[in-house]
């Protein structure tokens, strides 16, 4: 099944900035109705349309909630977490929603981080 258009679209849209620099690719996943937000440090994975499914992948592991934070906000930089944050704010929630849904602990702090308020 194909990635749906609107999800594509509305991952292109908030990423632009950062697709033009060469930092983020967005990637269609074959046979699934995903797509991948791809960085040299972190892919975040996004399914559906409406969105549904979402996680994060990174190089690092961390066990506790302390490490999670600090391998994510090594390896999301500001500038990328603003984007994830307009892009979750243009859903309606449905980012931070969905990553909390994947019951993965590292995606469950991005939600965290997601929708915390002032600077990053």
């Amino acid at each position: 099944m194909p990635a749906p258009d609107e999800l594509k679209r509305a991952l292109e849209t908030h990423f632009a900035a950062l697709v033009e620099k060469d930092e983020v690719d967005i990637v269609a996943v074959e046979d699934e109705d995903a797509v991948e937000v791809q960085t040299d440090t972190w892919t975040l994975y996004t399914q559906g349309w409406p969105l549904t499914t979402a996680w994060i992948a990174l190089d690092d592991d961390a066990a506790s909630p302390t490490e999670r934070v600090q391998v994510l906000t090594v390896a999301v930089r500001p500038h990328q977490l603003a984007v994830l944050r307009a892009l979750d704010a243009a859903l309606t929630g449905a980012l931070a929603t969905a990553l909390r849904a994947s019951a993965d602990p590292l995606s469950i702090t991005l939600a965290g981080l997601i929708e915390a308020k002032g600077p990053s």
